[in-house]
């Protein structure tokens, strides 16, 4: 019995096999040139940001790998123990931010909780190696008379022994290859900033700094941000990473930002990766190839370049939740159900309307199984009582992402009410989500073929584990006719077929590895030639992508800084910058952020902070060019009423100027503020 369990644990490797894919060398040769293509063809190969990459890097691989390794290597199952070093930075995104933020509402100072969560992070892996080593040596240290024969050891021994050296390295050459890609916006420019069209950033980079200085619940009105908005409250812990990261290499957060982001690319790549392998039964080859498949996918790079940053968590943290919680059901393995509820707990903070997508999958095989893994059992009080207060810690994050999961749900369910609105005004083809592009019909008959491959990947797993996981699928792509039909449905239907899009590929490219793996077929040849003709299209998709990408935070945006940092103290500024060019207005007012500032016409009717609305300030920053009058902006945006010329400082995109305010309207009250308006 001890060994059918050792093995299960192992998660019988003849099935699993994540490290057999040492002789997959072509994997990352493949994925370098398809890479080096899309870079040249977006003539992305403008190194001077290389410095500042490889500095935020290595600051994040410190955060997040220190934070993670305990955690890898008590919780990782043994047969996956080759890739902890790399599954230990999904490990330490979740409890980087999680204990962080634990610190943050017991109001100790990032500048100290910062070295703390490093220093605990040493001391739990010192400890965890050191319990593993005193095991080990009284497991192979028995007397000659108890000592079993050397023919009589259990069979898992051997099956736990993977390939540690080749095999890891492909996977790590892969993910680093996924890194360069994901940073093409910054090849392109040359610059380090925040890319494409999306304002969120704004409010990510905004709360970054905050945390920098205060702690989660408090306001600061000499930040660019000076209280994190309602409806981001509950997801602290995504947000302290960042401002972790910036503060130990000493960057601006908008720097560190773009790094991040590709380090969840990468992350979430590797965990579908990683499910195709061990869940799906792929050839062990297929692991490094469907993790760079996945990292070249629309959706993925769509998160990253425009950018949806609590989006992106939840599809990084997602496939882990699906990972370990599946061999925690299969397996009966106590330490991947710990795994699995401490990843469901940061999913849940980061973005609670993916959790039910990893729910309902887990539950298909708790069905399937009929069974459910171990509670943990807590062995002391000692970690009783750390449990404990950790939990009245979380209890902001928790209440908050509980709301906002309870009106998701509430939304779908209810036929008459008008779902979420976002950015997302018209619906995004279905072949955009298949990977490839293209008309509605083109994109249906991809999506067709990849629902097939998908039942063809399931179809070989046990047949009771087929059906109820290939139910829940077929389930979640009807739900989203709930959206289709829906005018109001189009920013649900991208999140919905985001999630469920990845899920499906990530099941198409396990049937299509599993068919090239065939020998003497023809059906192997046409998997290869699918595979790479979906890659070709793939390709070209992310390069139509990517040369749409600009900077969102451009170098005159970053002189207006500097412009504030030299007018006197106190010194209020009316921001003449139209709403309809809604990020620039906010990135304008952050700029700005330790001077009293007002618009005339702020950005309202969103989920951002703006600037309180008011006419009279002491300087005016308005545009250079009026973007309405040509593409480029040709003409000369008009001045501003009451404004006077020559301008105290111009650049090609801005223009500050004085304002001389006529004495006959001196009973017009002073309304700008450095406290910005809530929506």
């Amino acid at each position: 019995m001890t060994a059918v369990r050792s093995a299960r644990a192992a998660g019988l490797v003849r099935r699993s096999r994540l490290g057999r894919a040492g002789d997959a060398w072509w994997v990352p040769v493949l994925a370098a040139v398809a890479a080096l293509g899309l870079a040249v063809s977006c003539r992305a190969y403008h190194p001077h940001a290389l410095p500042q990459v490889l500095l935020i890097g290595a600051g994040a691989l410190v955060l997040l790998g220190v934070c993670g390794d305990a955690a890898a290597h008590a919780l990782v199952p043994t047969a996956w123990r080759p890739l902890a070093p790399l599954i230990s930075l999904v490990m330490g995104a979740a409890l980087s931010g999680m204990v962080l933020m634990a610190f943050g509402v017991a109001h100790v100072p990032l500048q100290v909780s910062l070295w703390l969560t490093l220093a605990l992070g040493l001391l739990a892996s010192w400890l965890v190696r050191r319990s593993a080593h005193g095991r080990a040596g009284a497991a192979t240290a028995p007397s000659a008379e108890t000592a079993p024969p050397a023919a009589t050891a259990p069979p898992a021994a051997t099956a736990a022994r993977l390939d540690t050296g080749a095999g890891v390295w492909v996977w790590a050459a892969v993910l680093g290859i996924l890194f360069l890609v994901a940073l093409i916006p910054a090849w392109r420019t040359g610059a380090l900033t925040v890319y494409g069209q999306n304002p969120d950033s704004s409010q990510v980079v905004g709360i970054a700094v905050l945390f920098q200085h205060v702690p989660p619940t408090a306001t600061d009105i000499r930040l660019p941000l000076d209280v994190v908005p309602q409806e981001w409250r509950f997801r602290y812990p995504i947000f302290y990473p960042l401002a972790a990261v910036a503060n130990l290499v000493h960057v601006d957060p908008i720097r560190a930002f773009p790094v991040l982001v590709a380090v969840l690319v990468l992350t979430a790549a590797l965990g579908y990766g990683l499910v195709a392998v061990r869940c799906l039964r792929a050839p062990g080859w297929a692991g490094p190839a469907i993790t760079a498949l996945v990292g070249f996918t629309w959706i993925l790079q769509y998160l990253a370049w425009h950018p949806y940053w609590n989006q992106l968590w939840g599809t990084a943290l997602m496939p882990y939740t699906i990972l370990f919680g599946w061999h925690a059901l299969e397996a009966r393995d106590r330490r991947a159900g710990i795994a699995c509820l401490g990843l469901l707990l940061m999913l849940w903070f980061a973005y609670p309307l993916s959790l039910p997508y990893a729910l309902v999958i887990l539950a298909a095989v708790t069905v399937a199984t009929w069974q459910r893994p171990r509670r943990p059992s807590i062995r002391s009080w000692r970690a009783g009582v750390a449990a404990v207060a950790l939990l009245a810690l979380l209890t902001p994050a928790v209440i908050g992402s509980v709301i906002k999961l309870e009106e998701g749900v509430s939304q779908l369910l209810t036929p008459s009410s008008d779902l979420w609105g976002g950015d997302v005004k018209r619906f995004i083809t279905v072949g955009h989500f298949t990977g490839t592009g293209g008309s509605n019909s083109v994109g249906a008959v991809v999506a067709a073929a990849l629902i097939a491959l998908a039942g063809a990947a399931l179809w070989r797993l046990p047949r009771r584990l087929a059906l109820c996981v290939g139910g829940v699928l077929a389930a979640l792509l009807l739900l989203d006719l709930r959206f289709r039909l829906t005018a109001s449905g189009t920013y649900m239907d991208f999140k919905h077929l985001s999630f469920v899009g990845l899920l499906v590929l990530t099941l198409a490219f396990a049937a299509l590895c599993t068919a090239a793996s065939r020998r003497g077929h023809a059906v192997r040849w046409a998997a290869v030639v699918a595979l790479l003709a979906w890659t070709g299209a793939a390709l070209a998709l992310d390069h139509r992508d990517a040369r749409a990408q600009n900077e969102q935070v451009t170098p005159e945006l970053f002189q207006i800084r500097q412009w504030a940092a030299a007018l006197p103290r106190g010194a209020s500024v009316r921001v003449d910058i139209p709403p309809t060019d809604g990020g620039l207005q906010l990135w304008a007012v952050y700029m700005l952020g330790s001077h009293p500032v007002d618009s005339y016409e702020p950005l309202k009717n969103t989920t951002y902070a703006y600037a309180t609305p008011g006419f009279r300030a002491d300087y005016s920053l308005s545009l250079s060019r009026d973007p309405s009058t040509t593409p480029g902006g040709g003409a000369p945006f008009p001045r501003p009423r009451y404004t006077v010329d020559p301008p105290v400082a111009q650049n090609d995109a801005f223009v500050l100027r004085r304002i001389d305010w006529p004495t006959r309207f001196d009973n017009v009250a002073q309304t700008a503020s450095q406290r910005l308006v809530e929506p």
